[in-house]
């Protein structure tokens, strides 16, 4: 799939005119987390930039400008906000923040500095292995690969790794895991996170997809020690569900298997120490239903991956029930289907249908006729995603869809991608 903008306008934009240049810039908003989901067409009725910004962050709205899917509402909308292109809306706000991991690139590329950064910095920011990654000479050029051949001594990736052993916990680290998809350490790795001696500890997103904690042996973290916390929520928030213990070379499958929680906080810790031992707090009842737990009725559940192996930017997460079917605009931002094991869908069932246009067929465009799946599986999308703009699916037998009994055909594929 191709690097592309979101597209989900749900506010609009404001009254604002483009910024003269001696004016000051306009204030960057980034995307909230809650997502604008295809209600550009209500744009006109909020009266504020500010309004709009706050709503779907500074970047959407000013795509609005050269978004196809609002051509028809595009010269109302340069009327009444003035901004006659998505590039005068941004050159109209200061740019976007560095993240954390682009702020301390900044520092490593900064040929004056006389203080060089070391890897445990660039990776604690960055993620594991991010460091040695820097020194790909095909990412180079002359300039950076004399500088930091002079500043570290390494000419590639390879000797970095070989200088630093990336792969295993250091002397100052005390403790390195992965968490894995089922509950024997299997599947597929969701986190892979290594906590430095003396830390406090790190928050772990599961995003209902872990089962077990793949310990490796090595570190400093005494047996019994490797403390996790389990929360109902990600971002280690909500009901708190108490704590579980591990060591390192071990795997530790997870409470409830890991259906009752979507985050975890793993830190080193005597169990002597925390508070439910020392009787200073209880923690929270089971929940009846895991957090990820499908109901009843539901048929199934997948995730909108970015990239064709379930991997990259999640677009959507939904689920479909029994006898009901749901439309995805992909906004040419998904390549594959992430679908749970959760359901009661049965195997080869999961219908999706192929649309040229956004809104399965309502907006008018071509269709390009089914494809089907199965829960707990990755399903790489036809065409990787580039010759549709949404999809619907359901849960229905092949054996009953219309080009099966032959009642129908499906439209031509066109020669050039329609993303």
């Amino acid at each position: 799939m191709k690097a592309a903008v979101t597209i989900l306008l749900t506010a609009a934009l404001g009254r604002a005119m483009p910024q003269a240049a001696d004016e000051p810039k306009l204030p960057w908003v980034p995307q909230p987390t809650k997502k604008c989901v295809e209600t550009w067409r209500s744009m006109l009725a909020l009266s504020t930039l500010q309004e709009a910004e706050q709503k779907c962050g500074t970047a959407d709205v000013c795509h609005t400008f050269d978004y196809y899917g609002s051509r028809d509402l595009l010269p109302q909308i340069v009327t009444k906000f003035g901004f006659k292109d998505e590039a005068e809306c941004l050159a109209a706000h200061e740019g976007p923040p560095l993240s954390p991991c682009n702020q301390v690139l900044a520092r490593l590329y900064d040929y004056s500095s006389t203080t060089p950064l070391s890897r445990e910095e660039v990776d604690q920011v960055c993620g594991e292995g991010y460091f040695c990654e820097t020194f790909d000479p095909e990412d180079l050029d002359a300039e950076d690969i004399e500088f930091f051949t002079r500043l570290y001594s390494y000419k590639n990736e390879k000797e970095c790794l070989d200088a630093h052993d990336s792969n295993a916990a250091t002397a100052n680290n005390a403790f390195s895991l992965k968490t894995r998809y089922t509950t024997s350490c299997g599947g597929k790795v969701n986190n892979d996170v290594t906590i430095s001696q003396g830390s406090n500890g790190q928050c772990i997103d599961t995003s209902c997809d872990v089962g077990s904690l793949d310990i490796a042996a090595a570190g400093n973290c005494p047996d019994g020690q490797v403390r996790i916390s389990y929360w109902q929520n990600k971002g280690c928030s909500g009901d708190w569900y108490g704590y579980g213990y591990g060591s390192r070379g071990t795997c530790r499958g997870l409470w409830s298997d890991g259906w009752n929680f979507q985050s975890l906080y793993v830190s080193c810790a005597e169990q002597a120490d925390d508070c439910v031992s020392k009787g200073q707090c209880t923690a929270a009842p089971s929940p009846q239903q895991g957090v990820c737990r499908a109901n009843d009725d539901v048929a199934f559940h997948v995730k909108t991956r970015y990239n064709t192996d379930c991997t990259g930017t999640t677009h959507d997460d939904i689920a479909v029930v029994g006898g009901a079917g749901r439309c995805i605009n992909t906004d040419c931002a998904v390549g594959s289907l992430d679908i749970s094991g959760a359901g009661n869908c049965p195997d080869g069932e999961i219908r999706i249908s192929y649309w040229e246009q956004a809104n399965c067929g309502d907006d008018g465009g071509r269709w390009f006729g089914y494809g089907y799946a199965s829960r707990d599986m990755c399903r790489t999308l036809w065409s990787g995603g580039w010759n549709f703009k949404s999809l619907y699916v359901s849960c229905a037998k092949k054996s009953d869809d219309c080009v099966t009994k032959g009642q129908c055909s499906i439209d031509s594929v066109p020669d050039n991608s329609i993303c």
